[in-house]
């Protein structure tokens, strides 16, 4: 299926362009050097899955012009389950939003009609999805450390993630700063 999907691109180009999340990552990470396939095999959930929620909501602009809205459904009907109900509980218990300020939250992922549905569920269990939803965090928390020590661009950065990864995020994001550092 990589090959077919691909044509012409290389495995990390499909996670932008139409190999979503964690299909994506396991066809990584059957593809990885061999001494990063154990760390692969073993790392946990949270951290695959911030990853493949980055990657999978990176590519959702691309569906459009696809034509694949079945996909699209399927995957905001993920995004919707997994993601933003974790992070809708942190912004709920954590940060106080209301539902306006959560509806205004969500209006930057193009989901704020869904904002009763999502609030009603992390008020019902606050623990929903955490796992996801802090280990998304984690991801983007270290992009930003990495483009604010001079990563060129969030694809390089995931580029040269993914090739140090899976690590625990504290490591990866020493790595990863003095690595751009260095760099200059």
């Amino acid at each position: 299926p990589i090959e077919q999907a691909g044509e012409g691109m290389d495995l990390f180009e499909l996670a932008f362009y139409g190999y979503p999340g964690m299909a994506f990552l396991k066809a990584y990470g059957a593809h990885a050097p061999l001494e990063q396939q154990s760390r692969w095999n073993s790392a946990p959930d949270g951290y695959l899955a911030g990853v493949a929620v980055h990657i999978a909501y990176g590519i959702v602009p691309y569906l459009d012009d696809f034509g694949l809205e079945y996909v699209q459904y399927r995957w905001y009907e993920e995004m919707l389950d997994v993601t933003l109900t974790g992070i809708s509980a942190l912004l709920i218990h954590y940060y106080g939003y209301t539902p306006k300020s959560l509806a205004a939250y969500l209006e930057s992922w193009g989901a704020s009609s869904f904002t009763g549905y999502l609030y009603d569920r992390a008020m019902f269990d606050p623990f929903e999805c955490l796992v996801s939803s802090y280990g998304y965090w984690c991801y983007l928390d270290i992009c930003q450390a990495a483009l604010d020590a001079g990563c060129g661009s969030e694809e390089q950065f995931l580029r040269d993630y993914l090739a140090a990864g899976p690590a625990p995020y504290e490591a990866l994001k020493e790595y990863m700063v003095h690595m751009y550092q260095k760099q200059g």
